[in-house]
């Protein structure tokens, strides 16, 4: 009987712990999820503002709570009462450190990514910073994003400098 109450016992701490890998220190967790926000873009002292939604994915690597992400971030951005709609798909890595708390863990992060457009765009580079809190006993992940690019308008050496701010929620296995 008591086999049998053991063997039970670690099926479902082993159900409980598959949402990620952590094995004697080392974290294998892959995250995807939707974000909300908005784009800020600023073009000779005039600002215009986007709404912003994403998908995202990334899977969390680490030992000893440093962990590096490589991701992946599709945007749409669209401003009110214009054409000028467009799409972002980002890629590329963040790195941040796993901070503890009672039931769950805060990582802030940093990153880079490649920055394409699917118009008025030339590709660029774009950065990054966010929080992410990961629940302990759900699979869920809440965050907030921020990102940085200044890419080149199409056939022009003219700049636009664009700021986004995003909150995220993720599912996290």
């Amino acid at each position: 009987m008591k086999k049998y109450f053991l063997s039970l016992l670690c099926v479902a701490g082993f159900g409980l712990n598959v949402q990620a890998a952590s094995i004697m220190g080392f974290e294998i967790s892959p995250e995807f999820g939707l974000g909300a926000g908005q784009t800020k873009q600023t073009l000779s002292s005039v600002d215009t503002n986007f709404k912003d939604y994403s998908v995202f994915g990334r899977i969390w690597l680490g030992a000893f709570d440093f962990v590096v992400a490589p991701q992946v971030k599709y945007d749409f951005n669209s401003a009110s009462n214009s054409n000028d709609d467009y799409r972002n798909l980002q890629y590329g890595v963040s790195v941040g450190y796993n901070i503890g708390l009672f039931v769950a863990r805060l990582t802030p992060y940093v990153g880079v990514n490649y920055s394409s457009f699917n118009k008025i765009y030339e590709d660029t580079t774009a950065y990054n910073a966010g929080l992410k809190l990961k629940f302990d006993l759900i699979p869920i992940s809440l965050g907030v994003l921020y990102t940085y690019q200044k890419p080149e308008i199409e056939r022009t050496k003219q700049e636009v400098k664009m700021q986004s701010i995003q909150a995220l929620i993720g599912v996290h296995f």
